[in-house]
């Protein structure tokens, strides 16, 4: 076996002799769940191979792991789910421990299993999110846990035995009279699920003849699962959009993590596209749950992938009044190769594809109003995406808003530029959504 890899493909393992490789198996994301046992014979190596995220123990036969005599002895974990992570090993007992979304996508659990796929059993047991820490030995481990509507606990705890209590975070959805989140479940229009979570007002200035307006707040991309049974997931900010009336509403399309390979692959070659179609479904299906939701009073925002989100919704659909992206990716041309090949694959390879999810190209439909929001310093996207798209903006006759942060990166730090980037936000769906 060896690890391969080309310019744009993702990583590669195949079955390799000295002449070269026989054949590829499978594509998968990058990870660093490798893991080398002490005696040196055996390792064990993570992989979606059977459509879900996998342990797979492989066997030595030689002192060099790259020369391509490795062996399958075992596939460890398997079933419909993710395993997520691999947080301990107890070589001399034949046992690992690892993290995996197996009775609840939203949730991550900690388990033990046998290296043999044997024993398989659930250690954590209160449902959310469970962040754990694990020294080698496998005996303890810290717990860093938290739920949709429980703040922050961390414990110390032993693998068979009971937990400590180190720190409770202060419960701030109690402080501040926080608006309860509901989670809410959606179909894709191939019928696959879709997970979400909203938070609807009770009250507040834009509500109008007892509606509210819905904000769409998506990331959407590879690699990144937003909706968890855990803290974080609704943030402050989603929370004082609702104290002022605004619903928020978050939706992770098909293309993410964590879902298995099917769930991740089907925005391959084509990015953009699905995910738009994803949100729409899923706004079609909120607006009829929640009739106190004014499906005339639209808006969407995003920061990175779910700006250029934010630049899809309001150029391929009418239906936003109003929109916000912070640094958006305007042109996959713009963007890293290490990224972008990995997802759309080389330019010259998959050219219309390049072409149809350009933001830039589609600027001509803008609709609703934009303000477009950049770091002039943004090393990871950088700002010719904005600068690009607005140039093609005004060459089509369109109005917009823009606000640049001068020398500031990708996630515009700092409290003077924060606290005024996020009133701007506010104001935009005021302005726009509020009437």
């Amino acid at each position: 076996m060896a690890i391969t890899g080309r310019r744009g493909c993702s990583l590669r393992v195949g079955v390799c002799q000295a002449g070269g490789c026989l054949s590829c198996l499978y594509d998968l994301e990058l990870h660093d769940g490798l893991y080398f046992f002490k005696t040196g014979d055996r390792f064990l190596w993570p992989s979606w191979r059977d459509g879900h995220t996998h342990l797979y123990l492989y066997g030595i036969d030689s002192k060099d792991p790259l020369s391509g005599n490795a062996k399958l002895l075992a596939q460890v974990t398997k079933g419909d789910w993710e395993m997520l992570s691999l947080e301990g090993e107890d070589e001399k007992a034949g046992v690992i421990y690892f993290t995996s979304n197996k009775d609840d996508d939203r949730q991550q659990q900690l388990y033990s299993v046998r290296l043999d796929g044997s024993q398989l059993t659930r250690i954590t047991k209160e449902p959310g999110t469970h962040h754990i820490s694990m020294p080698e030995s496998g005996r303890y481990y810290i717990d860093n846990f938290s739920s949709l509507l429980k703040p922050l606990r961390m414990s110390l705890c032993a693998t068979v035995g009971t937990c400590n209590e180190i720190f409770q975070a202060q419960d701030l959805a109690k402080i501040y009279d926080y608006i309860p989140p509901q989670f809410v479940d959606f179909k894709a229009e191939d019928g696959t699920l879709l997970r979400g979570v909203i938070v609807v007002p009770n009250g507040g200035a834009a509500m109008k003849n007892g509606k509210f307006p819905l904000i769409l707040n998506p990331y959407g991309g590879p690699q990144v699962q937003t909706i968890h049974d855990g803290m974080g997931t609704v943030g402050m900010f989603d929370q004082y959009l609702a104290k002022k009336g605004f619903a928020v509403l978050k939706v992770d399309n098909r293309g993410m993590y964590n879902r298995g390979r099917n769930f991740a692959v089907v925005t391959h070659k084509r990015l953009g596209e699905i995910e738009l179609k994803d949100q729409l479904s899923a706004l079609d299906q909120t607006l009829s749950k929640f009739p106190q939701l004014d499906g005339s009073r639209l808006g969407f925002w995003g920061w990175s992938y779910g700006a250029s989100m934010t630049l899809n919704a309001l150029t391929h659909s009418t239906r936003f009044k109003a929109g916000v992206a912070v640094a958006p990716v305007s042109d996959w041309h713009f963007y890293d190769t290490a990224y972008t090949e990995r997802y759309m694959g080389m330019p010259e390879e998959n050219a219309a594809g390049y072409d149809k999810s350009s933001f830039v190209r589609a600027a001509p439909n803008l609709s609703g109003r934009l303000l477009i929001v950049h770091g002039t310093s943004d090393d990871n996207v950088h700002m010719q995406n904005t600068i690009v798209f607005t140039n093609a903006l005004i060459n089509a006759g369109k109005q917009f808003d823009m606000q640049l942060y001068p020398q500031k990166t990708h996630g515009i730090g700092g409290l003077q530029a924060r606290s005024n980037l996020f009133t701007r936000i506010v104001d935009q769906f005021e302005v726009v959504l509020g009437k």
